[in-house]
This record gives structure tokens, sequence and C-alpha cells, in this order.
């Protein structure tokens, strides 16, 4: 999955210049997104700060409102743990774990854009898939000789689940925006992203 990145990115750089001239100011519109995400809760305990890449489809609906599709893929920073089963460093043995996770998204999204010139809220669902890997190295005798260690890799079974969120966003230009959003589940986030809108 994580292939999935480069391509996003090298959209982002490329994209703003082949779309200049064909920005239109109304019906169909595509997107690109890279994102910051902030786990919170029991979140925080299998994952730290994620980063994000996603591409979005936005059809406007009536009045001020709008639908927008939007794939994505997250990769989140490790989590680690480190344990002692003793204080006696002949018989310790030295416990340390790796948390390893990431998401693939879909989700749909309701846009509202009759607040304000340029202040907007959105809110939808999503589908979520998500895995996490547990490393976990064990260490004898550590820091003495001989030191004998081991490690050993788990791979979960993905998670599903559906989740629903609220954001706000900011036009700074045509194409140009920044969104927050905070999205409730299982496990909740905070999200905070720029986007590029043609």
């Amino acid at each position: 999955m994580k292939k999935l990145i480069m391509p996003l990115l090298t959209l982002l750089l490329v994209a703003p210049l082949s779309a200049q001239s064909k920005i239109q100011p109304h019906g169909f519109h595509f997107g690109a997104q890279l994102s910051l995400i902030e786990p919170i809760d029991s979140f925080k305990d299998v994952a730290r700060t994620g980063y994000a890449a996603g591409l979005y489809f936005e059809k406007e609906w009536w009045n001020d409102w709008a639908i927008r599709l939007k794939g994505e893929y997250a990769v989140f920073s490790n989590q680690t743990y480190e344990y002692n089963t003793s204080t006696n460093p002949l018989t310790n043995v030295n416990i340390y774990q790796k948390l390893t996770a990431e998401q693939i998204s879909g989700t749909f999204e309701a846009v509202y854009y009759g607040i304000h010139e340029k202040f907007y809220g959105f809110t939808g669902i999503g589908y979520y898939t998500r895995s996490v890997d547990s490393e976990i190295s064990l260490r004898t005798n550590p820091g003495l000789f001989p030191d004998i260690a081991n490690s050993y890799t788990f791979f979960t079974e993905p998670n599903d689940e559906f989740a629903l969120h609220l954001g706000v966003g900011w036009k700074f230009a045509k194409v140009f925006r920044t969104e927050l959003k905070y999205t409730s589940a299982d496990l909740k986030w905070i999200q905070a992203s720029i986007n590029f809108r043609f």
C-alpha cells in the first residue's frame, strides 16, 4: 500500500500547473489532498501522528450544497513500548514492542458553501480498513555477556469500520484550501489538510 504515496504526491506537484486553464466555477471538480492525522483517546495506544494522501471528486448539488467522494491512504508513526521483567540484571528480560499502523479509506461527504464567501462546512461517513503490525524483541541479560536477542513480528487482520466525521474549511484561492476534520468511531482522530480543487 505504501507504493500509492508517490503517485499521489506526483499528482499534487503537477496538477496545479496543468489545470489552471481548466478551472470551472460550477459543476464537476476533482482534487488532491495531503493531511496530518493526530490520534486521540485509545487510538494513541497503537499509533502516533499519521500522514495521508488522497484524491477526491466533487459535484455541485443544489443551492450551496455539493457532494464529495474521497479515497485516502494513511500511514502512522510507530508507537513503541519497553518493559523489563526483573530488576536483577542476571535474570532480566528486556521486552521492546513496536507497533506500525496504516489505513485505507473511502468517504462520502456533503459540503455546504453557503456559510461565508470563503468559509464552509462538511460532514460525512467513511469506510476504513486499518492494519496494525506488532514487532516484539526480547533480550536476555541486556548489557551483559552473553547478550541473547530474539525478534518476532505479528501481523493483525485488517480492522474494518464505518465512521462519521465533521469538519470545516477555508478557501484561500480558487484552487487552494485548508480543512480541519474530526472523525469518531471505535477509534477517534483529528485531521488537518491542505488540498487543491480544480
